[in-house]
């Protein structure tokens, strides 16, 4: 098996059909997600450079993801990944 994410064309994660399941890059999956309306982005990617400028403690990250409504988890992953990559 290729290093990578297997990635559902059915989108049903429990689904072993090979016809069904294809290789591919996280990046790849996470834009299959997005476009077939199975990930739900609350915070604007517009806003991310001002949030991981906000975003200096645990207290802070809790504040953002309370004003965007969405989960601490989600707001400490995006300060993560685009740290990594900007």
């Amino acid at each position: 098996m290729p290093d990578g994410d297997v990635i559902h064309l059915c989108h049903n994660p429990t689904c072993s059909n090979p016809l069904h399941l294809t290789a591919g890059t996280r990046s790849e999956n996470m834009m299959t997600s997005y476009y077939s309306g199975r990930l739900q982005r609350k915070l604007p990617l517009q806003d991310l450079p001002a949030i991981v400028a906000r975003c200096k403690t645990p207290a802070d990250m809790k504040e953002v993801a309370a004003e965007y409504g969405c989960t601490y988890t989600a707001v400490r992953h995006m300060v993560r990944r685009h740290k990594q990559v900007g």
